[in-house]
């Protein structure tokens, strides 16, 4: 199914996202989209691996692996490892875990809204026009219609 749609809602569900849509013809779209929350360690390499298999084995997440990230301050790249939780029930207890481990290790993106980790990651945003594409419920592609800055609406 291809249509149009103004996105007005969005919420985490589980390990997903759930997007509500009014399309052109007014009649609402609830429509969900695979989406792992994924937070970075940054810190000795082998420490990491160590941290990050820990953390697999409580059974907290979908995947780690080699990721890299950029400095806010000073735009550098800093190496480190991604982690993908495999449940958004799960980031109350990997963030309490992140809160003891040593200043050695820093913990990035682990504070984030759900929601708003979704749209900066996916470059979406609310209150916008989009042209979508969806199939049995889910969200198979979403790309804005006007500018998320436009002044005349």
């Amino acid at each position: 199914m291809q249509t149009t749609g103004w996105l007005f809602d969005l919420y985490p569900l589980h390990d997903r996202m759930v997007l509500w849509f009014f399309t052109e013809g007014g009649r609402r779209l609830r429509l969900e989209d695979d989406f792992p929350y994924c937070l970075y360690l940054g810190g000795p390499q082998a420490r990491l691996y160590s941290l990050a298999r820990a953390l697999g084995q409580k059974g907290w997440l979908r995947r780690a692996y080699p990721g890299r990230g950029r400095d806010l301050w000073t735009g550098r790249e800093i190496p480190g490892v991604a982690l993908e939780v495999k449940a958004y029930a799960f980031l109350p207890r990997v963030r309490q875990w992140l809160g003891t481990l040593p200043a050695e290790v820093a913990a990035y993106n682990c504070d984030l809204d759900i929601a708003a980790a979704y749209l900066y990651t996916r470059g979406y945003w609310p209150c916008v026009w989009y042209g979508l594409q969806a199939e049995d419920g889910r969200l198979l592609r979403l790309h804005p219609m006007e500018d998320a800055f436009a002044v005349e609406f």
